[in-house]
């Protein structure tokens, strides 16, 4: 999964202004786009989009990343839900970028399950001492094993979302922002 580079394009300042802008563009678009799938549990197009980006634009990605948190919080207002959004989803941006090599879909999609599963534990330190379950460990069971179904929900939608849509939008991305900036 190679990012686009400034390589070929006409002005590396220009190219890097249009990522940075287009990835904060992208980020309110993530937003939307899961407000307008609120109904469904658990199944967000945050994690597809946010993989999109990266394998883009590399780390610009984070503008998305930061833009989106920085809505969630406006919007939904900051409370202890929104710390672990600070840490979480610019840790998928990181892990992309470790993994940005496996281009292969069925692997992106795997990553992002994995992901899906395993994001509904990054919430665990901070609700650890929101809700005190440091002085109740059958607290600390009950939250664990209330999350597993919501997690495996969450892992089953990016499994879906990212193996369908990945890799038509990824090339249509790559093309547009090609065509923008390709020498004539």
């Amino acid at each position: 999964m190679q990012e686009l580079s400034s390589a070929g394009y006409r002005k590396t300042a220009h190219f890097r202004l249009f990522s940075l802008i287009l990835c904060a563009i992208l980020g309110a678009l993530t937003f939307a786009l899961k407000v307008a799938m609120a109904s469904l549990p658990n199944i967000e197009p945050v994690t597809l989009m946010l993989i999109l980006c990266t394998l883009v634009f590399g780390w610009r990605a984070m503008a998305t990343t930061a833009i989106y948190v920085l809505l969630e919080g406006l919007i939904f207002g900051f409370s202890t839900w929104w710390i672990p959004y600070l840490y979480a989803w610019p840790l998928l941006v990181v892990l992309t970028m470790a993994f940005r090599r496996h281009k292969h879909r069925v692997f992106c999609a795997v990553f992002a399950a994995i992901y899906g599963f395993v994001f509904g534990f990054l919430f665990l330190p901070v609700n650890y001492f929101v809700y005190n379950m440091a002085n109740n460990p059958d607290a600390l069971l009950v939250y664990i094993a209330n999350d597993i179904p919501f997690n495996a929900i969450h892992a089953a939608g990016n499994f879906v979302v990212v193996l369908v849509l990945l890799p038509p939008l990824r090339r249509g991305m790559q093309m547009a922002v090609k065509r923008i900036f390709r020498t004539e």
